[in-house]
């Protein structure tokens, strides 16, 4: 086997898609994406294509046994360890206000990362997925919490069933406007639309302040052309978050 001179292979499995590409001392090269249902048949073949990577970082969303399937893959191409990112107390600056930090979702926290990094004050990171969340970073790098919605145009019930992982039946939504868990966040009942995108982040700027909003995901493009308000869009801010981590040599 040869390796790929120093050149790291980052994997943003989402709860649709798998994203990865190319980190080396230059920055992120190549990437690419391929739908979930098309792994079994497809991803095998287009890794292998490529030389062996010096090491794998994994930041997976989408379950336990999407994590398996991933590992067997490369397993069986490269016989090397995957090392899983998960979300941490701290990183780059910015503090994670969940009760339980590590259940912060670890494409919520990567995408956190990489927007302090470019913002370097006060935010409020949009990520259009199959799943809306939306969170907020205070000037000091706090994070203060965050909201849960169906992506857009999708109802609850169309959710839940996207995302068997996620208990999603435990009740009536909490009364708070950010949440410091999963299931304070969730926005229980409601369905994903532009139009609730910007009562959350009206609500957000009335009691927090003003903040650089960015948005990221595959219904971005669609929230930047029909929301009342202005957005940076940025892709694969994921995969920059895990870029940054891959270079730390104290990532806990």
């Amino acid at each position: 086997m040869t390796t790929g001179r120093g050149r790291e292979l980052l994997i943003d499995s989402g709860n649709s898609r798998v994203k990865w590409g190319w980190g080396s001392k230059d920055g992120i090269v190549a990437n690419a994406a391929l739908e979930n249902r098309e792994i079994e048949s497809t991803l095998q073949r287009l890794w292998g294509r490529e030389l062996v990577p010096c090491k794998i970082w994994l930041a997976n969303s989408a379950g336990e046994r999407r994590e398996h399937q991933l590992r067997h893959i490369v397993e069986v191409l490269w016989g090397i360890e995957v090392h899983s990112v998960r979300s941490s107390t701290s990183f780059g600056g910015i503090i994670n206000s969940y009760h339980a930090p590590g259940q912060l979702g670890v494409d919520r926290w990567l995408g956190l990362i990489a927007s302090w990094r470019r913002v370097r004050g006060s935010l409020c990171l949009v990520d259009c997925g199959t799943a809306i969340t939306i969170d907020l970073i205070n000037g000091s790098g706090n994070h203060q919490g965050g909201v849960i919605l169906p992506e857009i145009g999708v109802s609850w019930a169309e959710f839940a069933e996207k995302v068997p992982h996620l208990s999603l039946d435990q009740g009536s939504s909490s009364s708070l406007l950010l949440g410091k868990s999963t299931e304070e966040g969730l926005r229980y009942g409601q369905s994903g639309s532009v139009a609730t995108v910007d009562r959350v982040l009206e609500e957000i700027f009335q009691q927090h302040g003003l903040a650089t909003l960015l948005v990221t995901g595959g219904g971005g493009k669609i929230l930047q052309q029909e929301s009342a308000f202005g957005f940076l869009r940025v892709e694969n801010l994921v995969l920059e978050g895990l870029f940054q981590v891959a270079k730390s040599d104290n990532y806990q």
